[in-house]
């Protein structure tokens, strides 16, 4: 299984917990689980790549914003784990002595941080 194949899993099982809870809390009626099972079946195997899965539930979230909060620990953790590639990456340019390329990695990566991320 890809890394992209076992992130889509993931925000699938998240998004049906989710679906069974808010039903069972009565925030959903069994109408609007089905809608969104539905929507969820016929959309997120169009997924092909981490960045599309994220694309996927930023338009569910827009559709139902029962998945706010699970859009919101993603994005979160997008950015972390961009964050963190950057720094890397700035580390072995700077160990190579590649002072340049490393301030603009660095330079990139803070205005993806000024702009609030990037959906990819």
């Amino acid at each position: 299984m890809t890394p992209d194949e076992a992130y889509k899993n993931k925000i699938g099982e998240r998004v049906t917990r989710i679906v069974a809870d808010t039903l069972s809390q009565g925030v959903i009626s069994e109408d609007d689980a089905r809608e969104i099972a539905e929507y969820v079946l016929d959309n997120i195997d169009k997924a092909q790549t981490s960045g599309q899965v994220m694309d996927f539930l930023t338009e569910l979230t827009a559709k139902w914003p029962i998945f706010d909060s699970l859009l919101t620990i993603e994005l979160g953790q997008a950015h972390e784990q961009e964050e963190s590639a950057a720094i890397e990456e700035t580390e072995k340019l700077i160990k190579k002595n590649k002072i340049e390329e490393a301030l603009k990695v660095a330079e990139q990566a803070n205005d993806e941080v000024l702009k609030g991320g990037k959906n990819t």
